[in-house]
């Protein structure tokens, strides 16, 4: 994780690079449900964090997996986050 350039030290950003890979059907299920709660783990306890998209999903991505990210942030995403 690093501090965004001219914001306060305490907002962190992640780049997510290999996460809009994982819109690709060559990733299974499993490794997308993985990515997503080991960034759970690794933003732990939650302050300060802020996940999202811009308009960067492959052409070819599974855009139900937008869903499944709304459905672990439900189940996984209350503060402060313990996984």
């Amino acid at each position: 994780m690093g501090v965004l350039t001219g914001l306060p030290a305490r907002i962190s950003s992640r780049a997510f690079s290999k996460s809009l890979a994982l819109f690709e059907t060559q990733y299974s299920d499993e490794e997308f449900d993985d990515y997503v709660i080991n960034l759970f783990k690794e933003v732990s306890p939650g302050d300060n964090f802020i996940i999202g998209m811009g308009d960067n999903l492959p052409f070819d991505g599974e855009i139900e997996r937008l869903g499944r990210i709304a459905e672990l942030i439900d189940k996984h995403g209350h503060l402060p986050i313990r996984i």
